[in-house]
């Protein structure tokens, strides 16, 4: 079975968003294995090669919309076709809401794809599956991540102090929330 996103691929002008293939695992093993693109996120490098199949493998190994699976979304260069990064998608137990992640690599940041990339992937989320609600959890010194859900429209809903232990030390975590009627009022703004 090969999970894939039920909508096909989804073109920006930054970014296209479509199906991870056996080809990325260079790209992805490359970006994940930077120290400074690892920082925030719940994997330590190296990330081989190995890993990165692998995780492509995993996400195809369930369908798509798998309650309390993750499903990663490759943002690829929308001209080469080049792996940019990725986001994830969570699929939370309760059906309604979903849970995202983002990872671009470092030469990518800063130039608007992780929101280009955001945006095109909640349209799908909130007007094609249907879904309540959008979450992100964040380390609360990530203060790009932070950048980037206010700048599509997150608003931050939690701020628990030490409340998690990661990466040998407990910090900081910021919860930001969009629903799906506040993301229509937002689309509805852009035009």
């Amino acid at each position: 079975m090969v999970a894939k996103m039920p909508w096909g691929e989804v073109r920006t002008p930054l970014c296209t968003l479509r199906d991870f293939r056996d080809t990325d695992a260079p790209a992805l093993a490359g970006y994940r294995s930077d120290p400074e693109v690892a920082l925030f996120q719940g994997w330590t490098p190296p990330f081989t090669e190995e890993r990165a199949l692998a995780l492509i493998h995993s996400v195809r190994s369930l369908p798509f919309g798998t309650a309390d699976s993750w499903f990663q979304v490759a943002l690829a260069d929308p001209l080469e076709d080049h792996l940019l990064g990725d986001i994830g998608l969570h699929f939370l137990a309760d059906g309604f809401q979903v849970e995202i992640g983002f990872t671009l690599a470092r030469a990518n940041w800063g130039k608007g794809i992780a929101a280009a990339g955001l945006r095109a992937l909640l349209d799908k989320v909130f007007v094609y599956l249907g879904k309540h609600r959008a979450i992100a959890v964040i380390d609360a010194r990530n203060t790009a991540a932070e950048k980037l859900l206010t700048g599509v429209r997150f608003r931050q809903e939690a701020h628990f102090v030490q409340g998690a232990f990661f990466k040998g030390q407990w910090v900081d975590e910021k919860v930001f929330a969009c629903l799906s009627h506040e993301w229509q009022i937002e689309r509805e703004a852009a035009g």
